[in-house]
């Protein structure tokens, strides 16, 4: 029997949704006729051949360190896949360095598009994509899409909104997050903010009203209070 090996109760995220989505991989696999085990039991099970071909790790994001991957997969005898649940233009380059230092670094890519360009600055990653959180009919279909923004029968424009908080609305959340999660915090804080004064420059170029601009200048201001 085939197994996949997941972190299980260790993987810390600010609402426990990384947790909780292991545990929902950890079923769905199980459902298919997998064996759904706890990542301790690799090493194990590799030098004593229980580990059938086909067998992997799984770990959604980024870990605090590689060292709490089995030593296994870092050294390539089972195959480990991370599976990042955002856009990878969150991703920070340390990140990214750090994980293409195993043996045989995998990510799976939730995103449909290429402009992350990760395949260029680290050609050793093998990168799939891999949808999440929604069945492919709930998606629209992308040359329906590409018609109407071209002939303009689209009935609204695009619309940007968030949620910007005051600066020490900011520091209270990224100081009530585990320690060893806030450099990745800032990491994507920082990828926020260039998006944010991209996104102002278009509203503002297309002339449109509203507080879109002013709102992305407030969410650029906020992410670089955080080293971006």
């Amino acid at each position: 029997m085939r197994t996949i090996y997941l972190l299980q109760g260790r993987m810390t995220s600010q609402y426990g949704l990384l947790g909780r989505m292991s545990d929902e991989i950890g079923s769905a696999f199980a459902a298919r006729g997998w064996h759904a085990a706890d990542a301790t039991e690799a090493d194990a099970d590799v030098a004593a051949g229980r580990a059938e071909p086909g067998s992997f790790m799984l770990w959604p994001n980024f870990v605090q360190s590689l060292e709490v991957l089995p030593r296994c997969v870092r050294e390539g005898s089972l195959p480990g896949v991370m599976y990042y649940v955002d856009h990878p233009l969150a991703i920070g380059r340390p990140r990214m360095d750090e994980l293409s230092s195993l043996a045989t670094p995998r990510i799976a890519l939730p995103c449909a598009d290429g402009l992350h360009l990760l395949g260029l600055r680290w050609p050793g990653v093998r990168l799939a994509h891999v949808l999440h959180g929604a069945p492919r009919t709930a998606l629209v279909d992308a040359d329906e899409a590409a018609q109407t923004q071209a002939d303009g029968s689209r009935g609204v424009d695009v619309v940007v909104c968030g949620t910007v908080l005051t600066e020490r609305e900011l520091e209270a959340k990224r100081d009530a997050l585990p320690a060893g999660l806030r450099p990745m915090a800032d990491e994507a804080a920082a990828a926020v903010a260039v998006l944010a004064l991209f996104l102002r420059a278009v509203v503002a170029g297309a002339g449109w009203r509203g507080g879109g601009g002013g709102g992305c200048a407030a969410v650029a201001a906020g992410a670089l209070r955080f080293g971006a």
